[in-house]
């Protein structure tokens, strides 16, 4: 499949605009700080509760506040970017941002922090705003390689900012922590400001603000799902029967609405469901593995590894996050050429034989250590095959939609895998089974899923020509 030429000409641009490079820096550091802003508190977490004097179970709502809340503001913003100027919409998410990591570097208790993460999830909109300001802006023989890098850098920055986490809430706390960001935040705005280019809307009418409420609240009634999945199975029925049912009523009422969020007929075409479904399954299995089965498995005492936090780090999130930084890039640039479906396909066929083999080997940590950097590698492959499509078969007029779409769908699909994976990694092992029974049973788990990702992905269609 070859990448769509028509783009829309940004206009309004400032005057004398830095060009394309500026843009690109820019792109990079609001898609690092939509990453930092998640992810770089973990480390910080029991320093929270320590000088907050707050118990774990309020620190852990508060954290998971701007995960749950990313991922809706990521679907309502890059819709409406279809209506508004992706410049104003990037610079506010940015200012709303850097205001959430300032309160938090001052909470004075953990409730002003779950206002503080609340604002930071703003965040959220960073990234498939930035796919989309690149499209417009990139010549298309450059859009692969920089939409890899910007893949890369959401998705992890080379594993430095939890180092550099752990460092800063050793030395200064978790104020430390979010000072940094904060000053990084900073940095990236005024990138912002200085090098995007003003657009105007790439369609008329109004943003379908009922499609958009009713598609969040199936989201986040799905996402709470799966956060329930260690608990009452009656709340897991609840919130998900919630989710699907509001998904239902959502394709209903889309297939009736003129300027309906995302036409029915698109969602329900098999260039749109099959590569969503794909994006959640790719992310329960490879992020279960990479992001908690294999770090618990590497500080577990009895049977794992037995490592440091610190060591664990080093060993087995930094090296897989910088190989990630090295392969979206390449897979970028190639897709174009190779076709975007055909490398997804290809990336995928890697994934679960690879998870295969770690629930194998899980015993043997350097086997391990290998075949993880080897997927981390692979599965960028495959993230940015998906986050290419997100881009190139978006219905015209509709083009931020599908890519924040897809964005909550990889957020939903880390969630399930690390509720389940947690759930089965804490089992008691029976007599007689090994004391990483439940490790190898959650990796059995991510192979699964994997193995349905690519099963799914035959089922997504490219777009014909003269199609919308």
């Amino acid at each position: 499949m070859t990448q769509e030429t028509a783009r829309s000409a940004p206009a309004g641009a400032p005057a004398s605009p830095p060009g394309a490079r500026g843009v690109y820096v820019a792109l990079v550091l609001a898609a690092i700080l939509g990453q930092m802003s998640g992810a770089m508190p973990t480390a910080a977490l029991g320093d929270i509760a320590l000088r907050l004097e707050a118990s774990a179970s309020a620190v852990g709502f508060a954290h998971s506040l701007c995960f749950l809340l990313g991922g809706l503001v990521a679907v309502v913003v890059a819709s409406y970017a279809d209506y508004s100027s992706r410049r104003r919409l990037l610079i506010g998410s940015l200012v709303v941002t850097c205001v959430g990591l300032a309160l938090a570097a001052a909470t004075p208790n953990v409730e002003v922090l779950m206002v503080a993460r609340v604002l930071q999830s703003a965040s959220g909109a960073a990234f498939p705003l930035a796919l989309r300001v690149l499209w417009e802006t990139m010549p298309p023989e450059r859009f692969g390689r920089a939409m890899g890098v910007i893949t890369a850098a959401y998705g992890g920055v080379a594993g430095i900012d939890s180092l550099i986490g752990g460092w800063l809430t050793d030395h200064g706390g978790f104020r430390a922590v979010f000072g940094f960001m904060t000053a990084f935040g900073a940095l990236a705005l005024y990138a912002a400001v200085r090098a995007v280019p003003g657009s105007e809307p790439s369609r008329d009418g109004k943003m379908d603000w009922w499609g958009a409420a009713v598609l969040c609240l199936s989201l986040a009634s799905i996402q709470a799902a799966a956060g329930m999945a260690d608990g009452p199975v009656r709340w897991l029925l609840v919130f998900a029967g919630l989710g699907v049912a509001l998904f239902l009523v959502f394709v209903r009422v889309e297939a009736r609405r003129a300027n309906a969020l995302i036409p029915a007929r698109y969602l329900l075409s098999r260039r749109i469901w099959p590569m969503l479904l794909t994006s959640v399954l790719l992310l329960t299995g490879v992020l279960s593995v990479i992001n908690y089965t294999v770090p618990l498995l590497a500080i577990f005492p009895a049977g794992g590894y037995g490592y440091s936090a610190t060591m664990m780090t080093l060993l087995f999130m930094v090296p897989p996050c910088a190989v990630t930084v090295l392969a979206s890039p390449l897979a970028g640039a190639l897709a174009p050429r190779v076709g975007w479906l055909r490398i997804l396909r290809l990336s995928l066929a890697g994934v679960a034989p690879l998870i295969v083999a770690i629930a194998l080997a899980h015993r043997s940590q350097w086997v391990v250590l290998g075949l993880v950097i080897l997927l981390a590698a692979v599965n960028s492959v495959a993230l940015t095959a998906l986050n290419g499509l997100s881009v190139v078969l978006a219905p015209q007029g509709k083009a931020g939609v599908l890519p924040g779409i897809n964005s909550a769908c990889l957020g939903l699909g880390g969630s399930i895998g690390i509720a389940l994976a947690s759930q089965l990694s804490g089992r008691a092992p029976s007599p007689g089974d090994s004391p990483t029974a439940g490790f190898a049973g959650a990796l059995w788990m991510a192979a699964i899923a994997t193995a349905l990702a690519l099963v799914v992905s035959f089922a997504v269609r490219e777009r014909r020509d003269g199609e919308l």
